[in-house]
């Protein structure tokens, strides 16, 4: 058993290894396997149509990539405006911000303790010059590089043929997996393997289609109601919905900061406006999107998801992130599995005495 921990630990530390060293290559790679595993079941019920699954497979791949293809035609250019004169905009919004809302913040917390006032004004007039500066110039860099450019010429040309190739080959690539199984533990692999699937399928497809929904609807009704890049703050706090409470705090707290800095202070009514339709599209995802289209299947607690993001994110970039959903699923599947296995264990059950036993001890000490 040692023997056999021993090399699963090498195994598993040299695969990390390898895919930590590449990681630079690998976006369109993980898209690709993402795009393939969420259109898995499509292409399983055009094969119940008598379609071979290369011809479902090459039709779901070309559909997809032409209506991103489109979507980026159409509104790339504006998106792309709207993020470059909202950053130019940034200093802008932190002199009002000081001049404007601090202030104020500086007479109630005055009322509190003016030496944290003094203490916490310090920090604050540093901290927000160089934070102001840095966001300035990273996402002016940011705009001006080839690295956006680069990313988004390798998802058109080289994660098309990494989905539909994967995607053609999914049913086989699982019949392998499934036949180098230790035939001792297969029923248990497999088990646990289809709970995870369960987990990351309804909280990817479900959650996907939850921030698709929401971010049309934002981006609609911001720009109705005439805010500053309303599509581009819809279409950023749509997204942000993938990550459980954090997006929309986000989200909100843009939309509303932009808010008071184009209509000021004494126009509550559009701020108010802008607030609703939050507040609107927030009952809508809590109350009826998220119960029926995503449902109870995930069980992923969402400070693990958002740790797993989080910790992703901060070891791989972009790609860890797109990599933390499922594995973070996989995880907590698996450390559930590993729980029940424990409890279920001898060693776990060794000194623990029957109820009914303990019980007729105790009623015979008594008499």
């Amino acid at each position: 058993m040692n023997r056999k921990l021993i090399f699963w630990s090498i195994v598993i530390i040299l695969i990390c290894t390898f895919f930590y060293s590449v990681r630079d290559i690998l976006f369109p790679f993980v898209t690709g396997l993402l795009i393939a595993y969420l259109f898995d079941p499509v292409a399983d019920k055009m094969e119940e149509k008598k379609i071979p699954r290369g011809a479902a497979a090459g039709i779901i791949v070309l559909g997809f990539f032409a209506i991103l293809i489109a979507f980026l035609i159409f509104f790339g250019p504006i998106l792309f405006e709207q993020l470059e004169s909202l950053v130019k905009k940034v200093p802008d919004y932190m002199t009002r911000f000081k001049t404007e809302i601090m202030p104020y913040i500086k007479q109630k917390v005055a009322q509190i303790d003016p030496e944290l006032l003094e203490k916490a004004q310090a920090k604050a007039e540093n901290n927000g010059d160089q934070f102001a500066e840095w966001l300035s110039k990273f996402m002016g860099s940011l705009l001006q590089s080839w690295l956006w450019l680069f990313n988004i010429i390798s998802l058109l040309a080289i994660t098309p043929f990494v989905a539909f190739y994967i995607l053609r080959d999914w049913d086989k690539f699982i019949a392998k997996i499934d036949s180098l199984l230790p035939r001792e533990y297969a029923q248990k692999i497999r088990t646990q393997a289809k709970k995870i699937d369960d987990t990351i399928s309804a909280f990817l497809r479900g959650q996907l289609n939850v921030c698709l929904i929401l971010g049309v609807f934002y981006s609609i009704a911001l720009t109705i109601a005439g805010l500053n890049y309303g599509l581009l703050i819809g279409f950023i706090s749509g997204m942000l919905c993938f990550i459980p409470y954090v997006g929309t705090f986000v989200g909100v707290i843009i939309g509303i900061s932009v808010a008071y800095f184009q209509y000021g202070p004494e126009d509550l009514h559009h701020i108010a406006i802008i607030a609703g339709i939050y507040g609107f599209g927030q009952i809508a995802e809590g109350n009826f999107l998220t119960p029926k289209i995503v449902g109870d299947k995930v069980g992923v607690h969402p400070a693990w998801l958002i740790f797993g993001m989080l910790a992703g994110g901060t070891l791989l970039g972009f790609i860890g992130i797109l990599i933390a959903v499922p594995l973070t699923a996989a995880i907590g599947v698996l450390v559930k599995f590993v729980i029940d296995e424990y409890e279920n264990s001898g060693f776990y059950k060794k000194n623990a005495t029957p109820k009914s036993k303990s019980k007729s001890k105790s009623k015979k000490a008594k008499s």
